[in-house]
């Protein structure tokens, strides 16, 4: 989705360049506002009004003229903003309402065979190697326009790779591919799988609770504008154990509400911790409940091989 920089730009692609960059900065801006967790103050629902105002009347006149640059540039930066003003403001929600599904949905051939591997988490087969949108997690890997963003997925879908992996906390990541998702056709869109994650990087700030846990993953299928077929918890702290009692939520919410979310992944757990979480959640639940651990590899480094040189006793993650 980065894209790939003309060193002799005409004009017209010279301005539309730097639109895209304007559009990836206040994406990432605003990103960092949703990140530091502010308090939902007068003066910042004043100045959020204000952006998202200043946003859609600059739309108004771009779509009013002939432009040099055929495409509103700040798509992702005015769903990013509003995003935020409802994370913030969710009493005002009307006032900033997502616009409808696109009345014209994209139906898409998708290779029935394709030339990878695929395997099964809980219910759902995904193909082996995932899209990842970790790219969308800063301006410096490139600012893509929606249009490029979406040509680029619909080649990915096309080719069978129909899931991708994404976090809260990758920039637009999750309104991003939530939006292509929501301009697929309906049997199109069904095959099409979200991996997201909620990363906790600080001690939560109130008690650990069902209403609290559904909240959180309201947040993300809100942005995702549909199902999460897999939620990953990234956690911050082992020495602070609230995140056995989030994950006994969270697998609970499967079986209660599985429009929500489908399946329950961890993401960079050690292996004593991944056993923890484990024999917590068949203590709690009377099932492992996790189908996956998603860590770093690399090469060069093979510490996840050895730290979880433990499988001998445990089952593999697809079937937990």
């Amino acid at each position: 989705m980065t894209v790939v920089k003309n060193e002799n730009p005409n004009p017209a692609e010279a301005l539309e360049s730097s639109l895209q960059m304007i559009d990836g900065d206040i994406v990432q801006a605003i990103q960092a506002l949703k990140e530091i967790q502010l308090s939902p103050e007068p003066d910042l629902e004043h100045q959020l009004r204000h952006l998202i105002l200043a946003l859609e009347n600059y739309k108004r006149v771009h779509d009013s003229k002939d432009t040099e640059c055929a495409e509103y540039p700040f798509n992702r930066s005015e769903r990013q903003v509003k995003d935020a003003f409802v994370t913030l403001f969710p009493e005002c929600m009307s006032a900033t309402a997502p616009r409808s599904r696109a009345k014209t949905l994209m139906s898409l051939k998708i290779a029935t065979k394709p030339d990878f591997e695929t395997f099964y988490l809980g219910p759902y087969e995904f193909p082996r190697v995932l899209n990842g949108l970790w790219q969308l997690s800063s301006a410096a890997w490139g600012s893509g326009s929606t249009s490029r963003q979406e040509e680029e997925l619909v080649h990915l879908v096309q080719a069978g790779f129909t899931a991708a992996d994404m976090a809260d906390h990758y920039g637009d990541a999750e309104l991003v591919y939530g939006a292509f998702r929501n301009r697929l056709s309906p049997s199109v869109r069904s095959q099409v799988l979200a991996a997201t994650k909620w990363c906790v990087f600080a001690p939560p700030t109130e008690a650990v609770t069902a209403k609290f846990v559904l909240d959180a993953v309201k947040e993300r299928y809100r942005r995702l504008g549909g199902r999460i077929e897999l939620l990953q918890l990234h956690w911050h702290d082992y020495s602070s154990k609230e995140y056995l009692s989030i994950l006994v939520e969270l697998v609970r919410l499967t079986a209660v509400h599985p429009n929500l979310v489908s399946t329950i992944g961890l993401c960079n757990f050690d292996a004593e911790h991944t056993v923890e979480a484990c024999e917590y959640l068949i203590a709690k639940t009377g099932s492992v409940g996790v189908v996956s651990n998603q860590v770093q590899v690399c090469h060069f480094v093979l510490i996840p091989r050895v730290a979880f040189d433990f499988f001998e006793i445990m089952p593999t993650p697809q079937n937990l």
